[in-house]
């Protein structure tokens, strides 16, 4: 008996992935799956309708029944065979209410009312389609049943009346458009998320990958080079290859905070917490901690305070806000360039913004900038290799207080970034 269910379930996911490209986007595939489950079922139910006419003696029911198992099952596979899924859509969602429409209009049953069959189908075109095209299907389906509810009247008794179960019916198709629509947007928020959760493995994957790889392999082969001069007691050697091991741990350090840093604003466990504190004492930490590369690179950091204010907002993330930005700046400087920093209060938030007059950015560089999964490895004026993760990680911590970050750059100009935050 299992394997006899196991078969069913088999052949039953073969006829529902019919036609479909394995590698189409997942939220396609779904609706084209469920066309090819509703043609299986709609087939079946014809065929039941079929022997229950003829059983009847209504022939030209079964007749029509006929017809249309040999005309919509076979003509919706054709489509999905040659890949015209959106067309198969229109046409199956379009068929319900066609047929229901005819057959109620031509061979009415009282004691059958077919046409409420259209309230549990209405839930086709929410699912298929989207904006008005969703809209303008379940509108179909709402006029052909109330024309098919009037039609009966006149045909059973010759009035024509509003009754409260006309009502009731209006608020049936009125639940199934709410809740069919929320679950469904519900879903598409729940894909959407795993689709950005899956850009962001696939980042980190290929950061670790590529920028982790190349100062580990330099931090080994150096140190096995360093043994050597150990041995031999080659001090001047050996205090290059010092330098460069601390060169390849810093790098591997400061990649490795991006990293945790970006990975942790990916989550939702984050928590912004609070705390109240000077804005220019907090700018010049930064500013200080910063000085340590830029004046390696002979790169002057400017801020002229013209006010204090005391601003409410998670420490810890405005550092690293800040410091991201900053070491941004510093890293696309040339030697001897300076980067400023200006305050200003706008109603009731603080704008910070940091400018630099390094190489800029063209127009693509700038609309890829917050784009996740276009990643690309950038390259300093003096050749600093970086994850790219900084400005990311800014706008991800700016926008979990409430703030905006924006960016204007031209090549060969410079670039100015604009951090709003409220001040409470």
């Amino acid at each position: 008996m299992r394997n006899f269910f196991k078969n069913i379930n088999y052949y039953f996911q073969k006829i529902a992935n019919f036609g479909i490209d394995p590698n189409i986007p997942y939220l396609s595939a779904r609706k084209y799956r469920l066309i090819n489950v509703i043609v299986l079922g709609a087939t079946f139910f014809l065929i039941l309708f079929f022997f229950l006419n003829i059983f009847q003696e209504k022939y030209w029911l079964a007749f029509i029944d006929i017809i249309l198992i040999i005309v919509t099952p076979a003509f919706s596979l054709y489509l999905q065979h040659k890949k015209s899924h959106e067309f198969n859509m229109l046409y199956i969602s379009s068929v319900f209410p066609i047929y229901t429409f005819l057959v109620c209009i031509f061979f009415y049953d009282t004691f059958r009312q077919t046409e409420h069959i259209l309230i549990p189908m209405s839930i086709l075109p929410l699912f298929l389609f989207d904006g008005w095209r969703k809209n303008f299907q379940f509108t179909l389906y709402i006029i052909a049943f109330f024309v098919l509810r009037y039609h009966s009247m006149m045909v059973s008794d010759g009035s024509f009346k509003i009754d409260t179960i006309h009502l009731i019916y209006l608020i049936c198709f009125f639940i199934v458009y709410v809740l069919v629509s929320y679950f469904k947007g519900d879903m598409i928020k729940f894909y959407k998320k795993i689709e950005e959760s899956n850009k962001t493995k696939d980042k980190l994957f290929r950061i670790i990958s590529h920028d982790l790889r190349s100062p580990f392999n330099s931090l080994l082969g150096t140190s096995d080079i360093q043994l050597k001069y150990i041995q031999n007691k080659d001090y001047d050697r050996l205090e290059a290859t010092s330098r460069a091991i601390n060169l390849a741990s810093n790098k591997i350090y400061d990649l490795t905070q991006s990293l945790l840093e970006w990975s942790l604003s990916q989550t939702e466990q984050i928590v912004v917490k609070k705390t109240k504190f000077s804005l220019n004492e907090s700018i010049i930490k930064v500013i200080d901690l910063c000085l340590i590369t830029s004046k390696n690179k002979e790169v002057e950091i400017v801020f002229n305070p013209q006010f204090d204010i005391e601003v409410n907002l998670d420490y810890t993330m405005f550092q690293i806000v800040l410091r991201n930005i900053i070491m941004n700046s510093v890293k696309f400087s040339f030697r001897g360039q300076s980067i400023v920093v200006e305050t200003s209060k706008e109603k009731d938030n603080i704008v910070i913004k940091v400018r630099d007059f390094g190489v800029g950015m063209d127009e693509e560089q700038l609309n890829n900038i917050f784009s996740p999964d276009k990643y690309k490895t950038t390259i300093g004026t003096e050749k600093e290799k970086g994850s790219g993760l900084g400005l990311l990680i800014s706008k991800e911590l700016v926008e979990k207080h409430g703030g905006t970050i924006q960016i204007q750059s031209n090549k060969g100009e410079g670039t100015l970034v604009t951090i709003s935050l409220p001040i409470e």
